[in-house]
C-alpha cells in the first residue's frame, strides 16, 4: 500500500480569470506514467463545439455563456454571504453523454450484455435490410461505437464514447438477430459490478457508493465555500450525510487558534462517523492546512480541490503530481487531488463528477482500501496512515508500548 500517496487524479474547472467566457465542455481521461490511476480533465474551448485530441471522451451539455469567477478566499465572515449565495443556486445537471440510439443492458458478471435496435426503415448499403455485413462495431479499452454502411453512407447507430469499465477488446462477439445488434463484452475486472453500460453522474454515485462501503469523505482546499458547495453535491449523489460545521465554528469560536482547535476537535469525534461527506474549512483557517490535523481526516478518503494556475488539462495533471510528490502543502496527504481554474455556480456538479471518477479508479485499483480505513479507525486514528502499525504503536514516541494482537480487515 506504500503506493497510495501517489494516486494522482487532476480535474480541471473553469477559467483563469475573469475574461475567460465558458461556450462548452469537454471531458477527457488518459492514463499518464506519472500517475497511478487515470485523470479525470474537464478543457475549455472558444468555440460552439469541442473535441478532445484523446480517443476516449464524452461530452457535457453545453452551459449557456458564462463567465468565470476567481476562487473565493478569505476569512470566516467574509465566506458566509458567499456560502448563503451558493446555497440558493440549483447545480448544473448531470453529464449527457452522447448516443444516437437506445439500448439495453445487462451485467452478467464477467461480461456484460449490450442490445441495441436497428430501426426498422434503415437499409444496407445494397439496398437489402441490415445484417451483420453491413455492420461496422469498434471496441476499444473504453469505447464502443457501433455504425451501419447505408447507400447514404456510413451513419453512426449508437456511441458510447465512455463505457462504466475496461473491456477486452479483443473477447468482444456480436451479432446481429431480429432486427437488434448483440454484444458481449468481456470485462477486465469481473469483480467490478457496472451499474449502467455509460459512465456518467447516476452510474458513478451508485458505483462508488457501492466501492466505498460506507466510508466517509473528507473536502479540503483553500476555499472554505468550494469545499461546501462540492462536498453538498457529492452528499446528494452518493446518498450520504452532509455535514458543513463552519457557522458553529464561526459562532463558537474566536481568533484563527480557536477554530482550528475547535475544528480539530470536531474533525476528531466525526471520524467515527460513516457514510458522511465533510467539508472542511478552508485557508489557513482550516485544521487540513496543517500537517498535525489529519489524523481524524485518514479515517475517511479526502479530496483535495486544489486552486490551479494551469492553462490546459496536461499542465492541470502534471501540477497535481507534482503537488502530491512535492508535499509541499499538507492537503498533499489526500487520495485524490482535483484542479480548479476557476469558479462559477455551475461548477459544483462537474467537480462532484470529476471526484467520484477519481475515487472509483482509485478503489479499483485497490478494493481493499476501505477496509484499511477501516482498521485505521479502530486503531485509533493515530496518525500512521498509511503505513499501519500494530496494536500498542505510539505516535508520540513511534515506538511499540506493548504487545498487542492482530487485527484482522
Amino acid at each position: 500500500m506504500a503506493g497510495i500517496s501517489g494516486d494522482v487524479a487532476a480535474l480541471l474547472v473553469g477559467g483563469g480569470s475573469n475574461s475567460i467566457t465558458i461556450f462548452n465542455h469537454c471531458i477527457c481521461c488518459t492514463r499518464s506514467a506519472s500517475v497511478s490511476c487515470f485523470s479525470p480533465r474537464i478543457c475549455l474551448s472558444s468555440s460552439s463545439t469541442s473535441f478532445c485530441r484523446l480517443p476516449r471522451r464524452f461530452a457535457l451539455s453545453a452551459y449557456p455563456m458564462v463567465k468565470t469567477a476567481p476562487i473565493p478566499t478569505g476569512r470566516v465572515s467574509d465566506l458566509i454571504g458567499f456560502v448563503g449565495d451558493l446555497r440558493s443556486n440549483v447545480y448544473c445537471g448531470a453529464a449527457q453523454l452522447i448516443s444516437s440510439s437506445h439500448h439495453e443492458f445487462r451485467d452478467d458478471g464477467a461480461e456484460v450484455e449490450v442490445r441495441v435496435p436497428i430501426p426498422v426503415d434503415m437499409e444496407g448499403s445494397d439496398g437489402a435490410a441490415v445484417s451483420a455485413r453491413h455492420m461496422q462495431v469498434d471496441t476499444q479499452d473504453t469505447t464502443l461505437s457501433i455504425a451501419v454502411q447505408t447507400s447514404q453512407g456510413v451513419q453512426l447507430l449508437f456511441s458510447a464514447p465512455r463505457l462504466y469499465g475496461r473491456v477486452k477488446t479483443s473477447e468482444t462477439i456480436w451479432y446481429v438477430d431480429d432486427n437488434e445488434i448483440i454484444l458481449s463484452l468481456k470485462k477486465m475486472d469481473t469483480d467490478l459490478k457496472w451499474p449502467a453500460l455509460l459512465e456518467g453522474w447516476m452510474s458513478l454515485t451508485t458505483g462508488v457508493s457501492e466501492l466505498l462501503k460506507g466510508t466517509s469523505i473528507y473536502v479540503v482546499g483553500a476555499s472554505t465555500a468550494i469545499n461546501w458547495a462540492v462536498a453538498k453535491e457529492l452528499a446528494t449523489g452518493l446518498g450520504y450525510v452532509f455535514l458543513f460545521h463552519l457557522l458553529i465554528l464561526w459562532v463558537s469560536a474566536e481568533g484563527y487558534k480557536s477554530v482550528t482547535e475547535a475544528e480539530d476537535m470536531i474533525l476528531s469525534s466525526l471520524s467515527s462517523h460513516v457514510r458522511c461527506v465533510v467539508a472542511t474549512l478552508g485557508g489557513h483557517q482550516g485544521i487540513a492546512a496543517q500537517n498535525v490535523g489529519w489524523n481524524g481526516l485518514h479515517a475517511g478518503f479526502t479530496v483535495w480541490l486544489s486552486q490551479s494556475n494551469a492553462a490546459d488539462e496536461v499542465a492541470a495533471e502534471e501540477e497535481a503530481a507534482k503537488a502530491k510528490q512535492e508535499g509541499v502543502e499538507a492537503y498533499a496527504q489526500a487520495d485524490v487531488v482535483v484542479a480548479l481554474a476557476g469558479w462559477d455556480e455551475n461548477s459544483a456538479r462537474p467537480a462532484a463528477e470529476g471526484s467520484l471518477r477519481a475515487l472509483k479508479y482509485l478503489l479499483e485499483a485497490d478494493k481493499e482500501l476501505p477496509g484499511k480505513k477501516s482498521l485505521y479507525l479502530r486503531l485509533g486514528c493515530r496518525g500512521d496512515w498509511p503505513n499501519i502499525m500494530p496494536p500498542g504503536w505510539d505516535p508520540a514516541t513511534g515506538k511499540q508500548q506493548q504487545p498487542g494482537k492482530a487485527i484482522a480487515l
